[in-house]
């Protein structure tokens, strides 16, 4: 899911005084790559590589000239969704720490959906890959599809593309007030790395909490021990949709392509909203952000919503993400759309933090009353 518009930049100083300089002006034209700080005198021009992992050039300082290059902080190898799967086949009888040192080696280029993680988690019992595989999975999640998942079929024309947008408008404006009173429990697991010093994923924790959702208002409950590090967030049941469908309009949102979908062919469109427009929030600040929601094109039911913050410099966040995918809950004899499983990726000065969140055990929440005869009692 690339961002669009101008690029911005930010130079961050990781020593014993870790620190933002800010990036004055910035260019991306074709591969070449331009910045300057005025700050410091400096500007700087330099070649991005054909995969973006590394940025070639120099920088000058007055009238002196110095070669500068850039590249990705964490060494793996990037590798598809079909050359993972290949991976896991031949890694059948290896041990479960070298299944899960090939996993940790790898950076999916494409996205890996929860269907084929499934699939491919059930040929991996043993913990340790398990879980770097999901840490991967869910890197990926603010990825664009592998190609075999994006069917072809025809772009359809504006007006089909505008019935669309109509009919998620109406399904957030009709679902989300009518959510019944209900509690699910809610399970994060956290991973991190540093990197600065190249780490590989790791499981840092595993949260537990309560969330109840009465009258339209999201609450949650956990043990005070139990705070999970990095992007916490909230509103999944609904805040979030409103929140995107609010600040999406006709100048901001555009068709990307169709995705296959357990039903049939889903849509997705995808959108942006700087931050004068939005009502996101990272941190207490508001935050302009791109993003993507795909769709059931035939009543408009949302299947998954991705958020990329576009941070601003004050922000200590220099990454905010989140994607949550929804599915269908049967609730007191009725079908609901409720979230089933979340991403949320942040990232400082050197810590990437990532969290896996699952939506479980729903129940509806709701009192049972007696009316009993005159002279009796409970007791």
């Amino acid at each position: 899911m690339p961002m669009t518009g101008a690029p911005k930049a930010m130079l961050y100083a990781t020593d014993d005084n870790p620190r933002q300089i800010l990036v004055t002006s910035a260019l991306l034209q074709g591969f070449t790559f331009i910045f300057s700080v005025e700050s410091l005198h400096l500007s700087y021009t330099g070649t991005l590589s054909a995969d973006g992992n590394t940025l070639t050039g120099s920088f000058i300082v007055g009238n002196q000239s110095n070669a500068l290059d850039f590249r990705r902080s964490i060494d793996t190898e990037p590798i598809t969704v079909h050359g993972l799967e290949q991976l896991l086949f031949a890694a059948v009888g290896k041990s479960d720490a070298q299944v899960a040192m090939q996993i940790h080696g790898k950076r999916l280029t494409e996205r890996l959906s929860t269907t084929r993680l499934t699939s491919l988690e059930v040929n991996i019992p043993r913990p340790e890959a398990r879980q770097a595989l999901i840490a991967l999975a869910n890197s990926s999640a603010f990825l664009d599809p592998p190609s075999d998942e994006i069917p072809s079929i025809e772009t359809p024309d504006s007006s089909t593309q505008n019935q669309m947008l109509a009919l998620v408008k109406d399904f957030v404006v009709r679902t989300v007030p009518r959510l019944p009173n209900f509690t699910a429990t809610r399970t994060t697991t956290t991973y991190q790395r540093d990197l600065l010093r190249k780490e590989l994923w790791q499981a840092v924790g595993l949260y537990h909490a309560l969330v109840s959702y009465r009258d339209g208002q999201e609450r949650q409950r956990s043990s005070e021990f139990e705070v999970a590090p990095g992007l916490s967030t909230q509103g999944e049941f609904g805040p979030i949709l409103s929140v995107v469908m609010n600040d999406i309009s006709k100048d901001n949102v555009a068709w990307s392509r169709w995705e296959y979908g357990k039903n049939g062919p889903l849509g997705v469109f995808r959108y942006r909203a700087d931050v004068g427009h939005s009502h996101y929030k990272v941190e207490n600040r508001l935050s302009g952000y791109v993003g993507e929601i795909t769709i059931d094109p035939a009543d408009g039911s949302i299947v998954r919503v991705a958020l990329k913050a576009d941070m601003e410099p004050a922000n200590p966040f220099l990454v905010a993400d989140m994607m949550i995918e929804y599915g269908p809950e049967v609730l007191g004899g009725r079908t609901y759309i409720c979230p089933r499983t979340g991403v949320a990726l942040s990232q400082g000065l050197r810590l990437q933090l990532l969290n896996s969140v699952a939506f479980t055990n729903y129940h509806l929440f709701h009192a049972t009353t007696r009316i009993l005869p005159e002279g009796k009692s409970t007791e």
